[in-house]
């Protein structure tokens, strides 16, 4: 190796090496011996590599210890916090959608309850922490399960309301405006009349503001304490539809204009 070459390969250890070090190339007996100095003076490089080496163990020991620790103040503090409040949260949101489901019952005493589950293969010591399971007879929905259309219907439409409501609260947190609207096309068909009004109240309770298109409903059920109705009326012999628009306060119903 040429002088020059063995000079320019000194000049790229310099450049590389960290602070607080630098490269001394020296001659003994015309032999390059290249040293590597600090403010505790010259060594060999192979001492300060395992001197290096050693550092390093020692930091990412040090590391590991501090990771380790902020992790777990992580997890006990401001992620166990967060966690913890949005478990009280949802059941919280269950119980209450459940309070207000249980009160809605079809005419041969049915109706649906959510339950919340952990999954199937959720380690034993989750499944032992966490506990929903309620009290009371239950039975899976299946297609063999002996229901009227009607009594379809309505605990579809319970189960409906629930989500829709689970729904708008959680997007509440980032859009605390977005409308809590659903809209039901021919609504409550094939359910029976004593149901409507709790059908009505369970959207009031659930603090969803709704549309309703119906043939034969109005809507002016006690249980809901407001409401505007719109009438179409049709006359096959002229052209156009005239409009009648009432207002309901849970008790009276009255022409607002035509």
């Amino acid at each position: 190796m040429s002088d020059s070459t063995l000079l320019n390969r000194h000049t790229e250890l310099r450049d590389q090496l960290a602070g607080g070090y630098d490269a001394q190339l020296e001659e003994r007996d015309g032999i390059k011996v290249c040293r590597l100095v600090d403010d505790h003076g010259s060594h060999d490089v192979a001492a300060v590599g395992e001197r290096i080496a050693l550092q390093s163990a020692e930091a990412r020991g040090r590391l590991t210890e501090r990771e380790s620790e902020v992790f777990q103040r992580f997890l006990t503090g401001e992620l166990g916090d967060h966690l913890s409040a949005q478990v009280i949260t949802a059941a919280n949101l269950v119980a209450a959608l459940n309070d207000t489901l249980k009160t809605v019952r079809t005419s041969h005493s049915l109706g649906v309850e959510l339950l919340w589950k952990l999954d199937e293969d959720v380690d034993a010591d989750v499944r032992a922490a966490v506990d929903l399971a309620a009290p009371g007879r239950r039975r899976k929905l299946t297609g063999r399960t002996g229901l009227s259309q009607g009594e379809q219907r309505v605990l579809s439409y319970l189960v409906l309301f629930a989500a829709a409501a689970a729904h708008f609260t959680s997007l509440a947190e980032s859009a605390p405006h977005a409308p809590r609207l659903i809209l039901l096309d021919d609504a409550f068909a094939k359910v029976d009349e004593p149901t409507h009004g709790r059908m009505g109240r369970i959207l009031v309770d659930l603090d969803l503001d709704f549309v309703l298109t119906s043939e034969r409903l109005m809507g002016n059920w006690a249980e809901v304490p407001s409401l505007h109705i719109y009438e179409c009326l049709r006359d096959p012999h002229v052209r156009g539809v005239a409009t009648l628009h009432y207002t309901w306060n849970g008790r009276h119903r009255r022409l607002a204009s035509v």
